[in-house]
């Protein structure tokens, strides 16, 4: 496609945009759950101006406003009111995002950039960070979010502040830090599914420089899924009673007068079903008679359907004032043990499933030198530092209930350094430059081997049936980040290049065909505006971005041999959208605001993806009813990128009285549909989700009660859509869930 067919579709794209989100501004919002909207955007409930935030998106605080990056930032206190509990529940509120969870790995996706590689070793293309920590194992982020005071989502490459790159963008949790003043906060929930929540938090100083903070969360609720093979009667630790989650986290913050020290330890475990179901939703012909595919939220599988991490973070970070710059030391220690499984063929009959223990040791270490706050050019140096020994022990494929098992081990080494300064050219425009040098360095080994089943459990010796060679793999990528902003007064422009790097991944996870795939690279073109209107009641954000990418890494099931998964190098591909918010102040009472998100994508070269192809029965045994193939996408869609995405809403605070108000909230989240895979013949449909919140507020703050309701008309969607040679499975999203919510501060 040629690039001036490109910014065509570009420039009709964000006048669209623009259109939708100024007529939206009559009647819209950007969130699709309830009561509070993100924090970027979040309207003062009186005084008539859009509330401001502050960020550290850049390593520095700022305004978020005067940050030129696409980034979007939601309070503690609002993912509190939308009932925001894991990290998945945040892909409603960023049109860009779309949060999956595959056999209990996340798989985020920010413009459609993503990876659906669940396995040890295989970096994320949208990362995660808790405190300025990188979360390797993704096993563990579909978790709690606990005792957070805000999540900031970047988009687009992220690696010059950075310590470990991030090509599609970054999930920054920042966690609240105890103070000297005492607070606390107890919130309960209960809701239907016999849902119950709880969350707590008390924080304040032990001495005058010394100050604690305690943090708790928990959750339990029914399936959504009916099952029809008892818990006990499934294969390999079957399937939790119920899903339950919850954590804990101690914070120790030690503040001198040169020296800031901050240690927190964290615990958090979870168990889940419903998100790791695989229900065939394709008539299985002679492998599963008289099973009905349109069965909603009914699993006849046989096999593991769980998903149980457990994590421990440890981090220490050190802040330093050296006059001349402030030092930064950042140390983690991050433990991960995961446990589960999925039944791949989705029915009653032992054909197929497929199960993983995993282990996970890492630990980080970042060094920065950041400018002093008086000085003109603001800068920032770092070095970093990162180990990974991660162990499946075992993953296993069970083939008509005989265990093959792979005990695989790999051990990544990453070091890098980086920097980035800002420099002001005139007192509006502003020079940006930064780079970031990364190398990588994997150790792999692995042999398979067998054992028995017994009343569902792996029992008796290991039998070795292959040890595979010994293999090593060292990458190492530049990357720069070069910015211009310029401020109008009420608006800042902005336009960046800037490059991604993800390294080389070994297929763990089936280490027959061990690899490693090449790396993914990633070259980012994007302008936008921030722009206050109004006397500060109208706020409208644009970005446009156009993306080059290089031998994208994707996981499929490979041909013919059921549940075991190949990597592989998608050669070439090009996406590039437009995203448009808007929030306006129609009245202190009154607020309305409108997101809307563009995005085309397409594979330049990916001749041999690992396909199979629906309804086209082949010989076995076992007799297949998808023919595997490997099949030329060239001219497909990426996976799980939607071309438009709109979010609005609207919220409306009625005073009863001096102490007393009612606030009544409506979103509206719509998604146009998008593919699954790369062979482009799974989609989901497009669906629309509506959330109602009606919240009776104390108004000194003291106490508050919110009767919810998301998902309000029972939309019917999917999480995951997988194809294999014997079905199309899928995992179904939440229905219609309700409940009321206590929240008690003091």
């Amino acid at each position: 496609m040629s690039k001036c067919k490109v910014l065509h579709k570009l420039h009709r794209a964000a006048l669209a945009c623009f259109l939708t989100t100024v007529s939206g501004t009559a009647y819209a919002q950007a969130s699709t759950d309830t009561a509070a909207q993100p924090a970027d955007q979040q309207a003062t409930q009186s005084g008539g101006a859009i509330q401001d935030i502050i960020v550290t998106a850049q390593r520095r605080s700022e305004r978020l406003q005067d940050v030129p990056i696409a980034v979007t930032a939601i309070t503690g206190e609002a993912l509190s009111e939308k009932q925001v509990i894991t990290t998945q529940d945040l892909q409603l509120s960023i049109p860009s995002l779309n949060y999956g969870n595959q056999s209990g790995f996340a798989t985020p996706y920010l413009r459609g950039i993503g990876s659906d590689i669940a396995s040890i070793n295989s970096d994320p293309s949208v990362a995660t960070y808790i405190d300025g920590v990188y979360l390797a194992n993704n096993a563990s982020t579909v978790v709690s979010l606990l005792g957070v005071e805000r999540i900031e989502v970047l988009l687009g490459p992220q690696g010059t502040l950075y310590g470990k790159n991030a090509l599609g963008g970054a999930i920054n949790v920042v966690t609240r830090t105890p103070t000297s003043e005492l607070e606390g906060q107890v919130q309960l929930t209960a809701g239907n599914y016999d849902r119950l929540e709880g969350n707590a938090y008390v924080s304040g100083p032990i001495t005058d420089n010394l100050y604690a903070g305690v943090y708790a969360v928990g959750q339990r609720r029914d399936h959504y899924y009916d099952f029809l093979i008892p818990e006990d009667q499934r294969q390999l630790n079957g399937t939790p009673e119920d899903e339950w989650l919850w954590g804990v986290r101690g914070k120790l913050v030690l503040d001198l007068d040169t020296v800031r020290l901050e240690a927190s330890l964290e615990h958090s475990e979870l168990a889940q079903a419903d998100g790791n179901v695989f229900r065939n939703i394709q008539d299985p012909v002679t492998l599963q008679p008289n099973f009905d595919p349109d069965d909603k939220f009914f699993d006849s599988s046989d096999g593991r359907g769980a998903a149980r991490p457990k994590a421990t973070l440890g981090i220490l970070r050190a802040d330093v004032d050296l006059d001349f710059a402030r030092f930064v030391s950042i140390s983690s220690y991050r433990r991960v043990d995961f446990q589960g499984g999925t039944d791949i063929d989705g029915g009653p009959v032992p054909i197929f499933s497929v199960f993983a223990d995993s282990q996970t040791d890492d630990y980080s270490q970042e060094f920065q030198l950041q400018s002093p706050s008086s000085s003109d050019i603001t800068w920032t140096v770092g070095v970093y530092g990162f180990y990974e020994d991660g162990a499946f022990d075992p993953t296993g494929l069970a083939v008509f209930g005989t265990p093959i098992l792979s005990y695989t081990d790999i051990k990544t080494t990453s070091w890098a350094v980086f920097g980035q300064a800002t420099v002001p050219i005139t007192d509006a425009l502003n020079l940006t430059v930064g780079a970031r040098y990364s190398k990588d360095k994997k150790e792999f080994s692995a042999y398979d081997a067998t054992r028995m089943i017994a009343n569902g459990e792996l029992t008796g010796p290991i039998t070795v049936i292959a040890q595979y060679p010994d293999s090593e793999e060292s990458w190492d990528a530049f990357t720069p980040k070069v910015t211009l902003d310029y401020d109008l007064g009420s608006t800042l422009l902005y336009a960046t290049y800037s490059k991604g790097y993800k390294p080389g991944v070994y297929n763990a996870a089936g280490p027959s065909n061990p690899g490693p795939i090449d790396p993914e690279k990633l070259t980012s073109y994007e302008v936008g505006s921030k722009s206050d209107f109004l006397n500060g009641d109208l706020r409208v954000n644009t970005s446009f971005f156009y993306y080059d990418f290089t031998d994208i890494q994707v996981q499929s099931l490979a041909p013919g041999q059921g549940g075991a998964t190949i990597l592989q190098n998608g050669a070439s591909a090009t996406s590039y959208g437009a995203e448009v918010s808007a929030i306006a102040q129609v009245t202190p009472a009154f607020s309305v605001n409108a997101n809307v998100a563009y995005l085309h994508t397409e594979f330049d070269s990916f001749p041999a993806f690992a396909a199979n192809i629906i309804g086209e029965p082949t010989a076995g045994p076992p007799p297949a009813v998808n023919r595997p193939v490997n099949l030329d996408v060239t001219g497909n869609e990426l996976a799980r990128s939607p071309e438009f995405v709109v979010s609005a809403g609207a919220q409306y605070v009625a005073e009863l009285s001096v102490d007393h108000t009612l606030r009544f909230n409506a979103d509206w989240y719509y998604n146009d549909g998008f593919f699954w895979d790369p062979s482009n013949q799974t989609r989901q449909e497009s669906y629309n989700l509506v959330n109602f919140a009606v919240t009776y507020v104390n108004e000194p703050g003291d106490w508050s009660v919110r009767a919810w309701m998301k998902n309000a008309f029972d939309e019917y969607y999917f999480n995951t859509i997988t194809t294999t040679s014997l079905a199309v499975s899928a995992n179904e999203a939440a229905p219609q869930t309700f409940g009321v919510t206590v929240t008690k501060n003091f």
